[in-house]
């Protein structure tokens, strides 16, 4: 009786763990897509400043 408890306990830690371990790889990955996103975004963003300021500073002929 009590070996049959202590295998379900363990199976029922097993699942409980690769759930939480599941849901935390979910939260990374998608934490990680937003992170990147924002990244490009803001490199957009400056990619655009310079090539203003270069317009702006190349001598006009």
């Amino acid at each position: 009786m009590i070996s049959g408890l202590s295998d379900t306990a363990a199976i029922l830690i097993v699942v409980a763990l690769i759930a939480i371990f599941i849901a935390l790889w979910t939260y990374s990955s998608r934490q990680k897509r937003k992170f990147d996103e924002a990244r490009r975004a803001r490199k957009r963003e400056l990619d655009a400043l310079k090539a203003k300021a270069a317009k702006k500073n190349s001598p006009s002929e």
